[in-house]
């Protein structure tokens, strides 16, 4: 493992979920479900932009390229439930673009 802008990246790309926040894990999710970073932000209390950038640090921390990537590396490890992954089985990995 090598420490990575205050996180840590292990060397196969896998990231560390021991140190993933519930409400990352809720924003995940939310996006996979449609919702919009200002729409997340309403529901959870927090500015879009916080949303944004809570998504960001995401994308760089699990070294992803975009929002769909990062769906589909939520999927991968399991953190969506498997109704949720189902309901995008149809087409593809569903995250909204920024609000």
């Amino acid at each position: 493992m090598i420490p990575f802008c205050g996180g840590i990246v292990t060397l196969s790309g896998s990231p560390r979920l021991d140190q993933l926040e519930e409400t990352d894990l809720v924003i995940v999710r939310m996006l996979h479900q449609g919702l919009g970073d200002a729409a997340i932000g309403r529901r959870l209390g927090i500015g879009h932009r916080t949303v944004q950038r809570r998504v960001h640090r995401l994308m760089e921390r699990w070294n992803v390229p975009g929002r769909v990537a990062l769906g589909a590396r939520a999927q991968e490890l399991g953190l969506l439930d498997r109704s949720e992954a189902d309901d995008g089985a149809e087409g593809g990995t569903r995250l909204a673009a920024s609000a």
